[in-house]
């Protein structure tokens, strides 16, 4: 499970993008485009637990949304739905990826 926690302090570290993530054909190469990772931001409720990922990384080569596999050097590989936003971070040579965890908190 994604869990905000496994993500902070490694703000200012490098994923790197490998391939589309596809789990009916074999990957689909996009990278390797490496991404900084620049914010981990809570966006939990009372009843949801939440929080956003945003990423840095070069305008070219840019990619779509979709979900993308990650490797990074203390966690491994990992899938996430990335899709490009428009940030203040983002200047002429660098484009923003933002993923969104959420999931409804258990009742209990």
């Amino acid at each position: 499970m994604l869990a905000k926690e496994r993500f902070v302090g490694l703000e200012g570290s490098h994923f790197t993008a490998v391939s589309r993530a596809r789990h009916d054909a074999s990957d689909e190469s996009i990278g390797p485009v490496n991404l900084e990772l620049v914010e981990v931001a809570d966006r939990s409720t009372e009843s949801l637990d939440a929080f956003t990922l945003l990423f840095l990384g070069p305008r070219v080569p840019a990619f779509a949304q979709g979900t993308v596999r990650l490797v990074h050097q203390a966690l491994g590989s990992l899938d996430l739905f990335l899709v490009p936003i428009l940030s203040p971070r983002a200047d002429g040579s660098h484009i923003c990826y933002q993923a969104i965890i959420n999931r409804v908190r258990d009742a209990g």
